[in-house]
């Protein structure tokens, strides 16, 4: 008994430190601030304007946030073109880029 208490308390232990990476939470914190008036608060569903992003790469990321374009031979999941390009360093775009593909 004493130890499967153990293993399962290791096990919330791991899961919840791999949610306190300081730059996920960056990422997280960027993503409630910037994204979710357009892109759903769950980036894994989509908004009521933009598409679910969860797991969206890095070249897609950047060049739509500061570019307000697609990289070339990259298919949108809607049709809607109504993301304007947005101010964000290429250093936020990399802690969007780790909360957007951190795994659960």
């Amino acid at each position: 008994m004493y130890f499967l208490f153990s293993f399962i308390l290791l096990i919330f232990i791991s899961c919840t430190q791999k949610s306190q990476d300081p730059l996920i939470q960056k990422g997280r914190l960027l993503y409630q601030a910037r994204c979710i008036s357009c892109h759903n608060a769950n980036p894994k569903i989509a908004g009521s304007v933009g598409p679910e992003i969860f797991g969206a790469s890095l070249e897609v990321l950047k060049v739509k946030i500061q570019e307000g374009a697609y990289p070339l031979g990259y298919t949108p999941k809607r049709n809607t073109h109504a993301m304007p390009k947005q101010s964000l360093s290429d250093e936020e775009i990399k802690y969007l880029f780790q909360y957007l593909n951190a795994k659960p």
